[in-house]
């Protein structure tokens, strides 16, 4: 349950654009089912108008969600995932059908080429759980395996202060190597080519940053990180919250502003509904192109929404002022 708790809010912010549109097209069918709508605009009150105020509170519901709730919800989550940890390490040792979510190559060390992978990764990869040392011989072929159940990774300063040498630091680890008996150790120390940034590059994932760090570590790592369009599509994605969220009223508003006659509100909801998975899934394809490099992170972000408003405005122009 406290698991699910933590989750919860990484799971409702990717729902709130689809509440901003089933809020708006509850709103807009009653208001015109009580014919607000149709007295208003017997006043003389437009559409434009009695929509403007929806649009200013999506707006700024759009701008709470990146600058506030983004950050709590990234904050639960790295709750969760250091809860998931402690329910690992309290299970003991590795099992074999448990899925390897991290995973990193080092290219060199001390004892030559190795892989390395673990079922949980925390403080940006230098904190292993339940982690697989494969090293190999320079032919390629498999020279011994090292489990353990968890890995420190440790940046050792010589007297001047300069990085003497990187170590994993090894919690119940168990060396096999074939033709010979395993070798248990309650702990040991193995070195590494590896540095934090190469561990930080392979760890972070988009999703784990706020809204308020994504601009420092894009800056940061534009050069060296060959994945960072990722980090910047994710956070075009945040910066057009607020657009998307018009959009999504834009899209209530074709389907709820013709009067109601019997009948026709179930179709209404449908067509409403449609045009807003539509968007999710035309949303979803084009950053899926972003976050391969194919077009640029703004470009990827933005388009999808662009063209959801322009196509609500002209259709509200096309019903409303002829």
């Amino acid at each position: 349950m406290l698991l699910a708790f933590y989750n919860a809010p990484g799971f409702s912010e990717r729902a709130m654009p689809f509440a901003i549109l089933f809020g708006s097209i509850a709103t807009l069918i009653l208001l015109n089912r009580k014919l607000e709508l149709v007295i208003a605009r017997a006043a003389g009150v437009s559409a434009w108008q009695f929509l403007l105020p929806i649009c200013i509170c999506a707006a700024l519901l759009g701008i709470l969600s990146s600058t506030v709730y983004n950050p709590m919800s990234v904050k639960f989550n790295q709750k969760s995932k250091a809860l998931k940890t402690e329910l690992l390490i309290a299970n003991g040792k590795k099992q074999t059908n448990q899925k390897q979510a991290f995973w990193i190559s080092d290219d060199g060390g001390a004892k030559g080429g190795s892989v390395i992978s673990a079922t949980a990764a925390q403080n940006e990869g230098k904190d292993l759980t339940n982690a697989v040392f494969i090293y190999f011989h320079n032919d390629g072929t498999i020279n011994y395996r090292i489990d353990a159940l968890r890995a420190k990774f440790k940046s050792l300063k010589s007297i001047d202060g300069q990085n003497k040498k990187n170590i994993w630091e090894l919690t119940n680890a168990t060396q096999f190597k074939v033709g010979k008996p395993s070798i248990q150790n309650a702990s040991m120390t193995v070195e590494t080519s590896l540095s934090e940034q190469n561990l930080q590059e392979n760890a972070s994932q988009p999703s784990e940053l706020h809204f308020w760090q994504l601009p420092t570590y894009i800056e940061n790592n534009k050069v060296t990180n060959f994945k960072i369009h990722t980090f910047s599509v994710h956070y075009q994605t945040l910066l057009l919250r607020p657009a998307l969220f018009i959009a999504m009223v834009l899209i209530a508003a074709t389907v709820s502003l013709k009067f109601v006659r019997f009948g026709q509100i179930g179709r209404m909801i449908l067509v409403g509904i449609t045009c807003g998975f539509a968007l999710f899934i035309l949303s979803e394809l084009i950053l899926a192109f972003g976050n391969n490099g194919i077009i640029s992170p703004f470009a990827s972000a933005w388009t999808p929404t662009i063209i959801a408003i322009l196509c609500g405005s002209t259709f509200l122009l096309y019903q409303e002022d002829g």
